[in-house]
């Protein structure tokens, strides 16, 4: 009998075990602005490095809510074309000339949001006091590479 409950008391541990190791990888996948590298954990370590009053937080979260709609916008046109680009390859003889084309297309989204990150953070930066753009000139790298993505282990 006490083998039985030895065995449950296993079960439900790893099963719980098992929800926990789930619930983390779900939550902390890339892409998940609520998890590490996210553009959430960004915007909070410029709010508390540069010590933001409650009127500038709420500017910036503004700006970052529309960054992050014009953000997804191109991310889903760059879903669009990549696909098209890979069902390109159902093709027998794939003409060199429109796989370069739509190549071009898709470094142009990327070049789209890097030039949106870059203006989003320059409007961050006039919401600073003389003192707080001190500072960020001094941190905005250390935040931009927080989002940047992370190598494969």
């Amino acid at each position: 009998m006490t083998d039985t409950k030895f065995l449950r008391i296993i079960i439900v541990c790893l099963i719980v075990l098992n929800i926990g190791t789930l619930s983390y990888l779900l939550l902390n996948r890339p892409g998940n602005s609520r998890g590490p590298g996210g553009r959430e954990r960004i915007i909070e370590f410029l709010s508390e490095e540069l010590n933001f009053s409650s009127e500038q937080r709420a500017q910036v979260m503004k700006l970052h809510e529309e960054n992050r709609e014009q953000i997804e916008e191109i991310q889903a046109e760059d879903r669009k074309l990549h696909d098209h680009y890979f069902n390109y390859l159902n093709q027998n003889n794939p003409d060199s000339a429109v796989v370069d084309s739509m190549a071009t297309l898709m470094s142009h989204k990327r070049k789209q949001i890097e030039i949106q990150t870059f203006y989003h953070f320059s409007m961050v930066r006039t919401i600073c006091t003389e003192e707080q753009k001190a500072k960020f000139d001094r941190i905005i790298n250390d935040a931009l590479r927080m989002m940047a993505p992370r190598p494969p282990r």
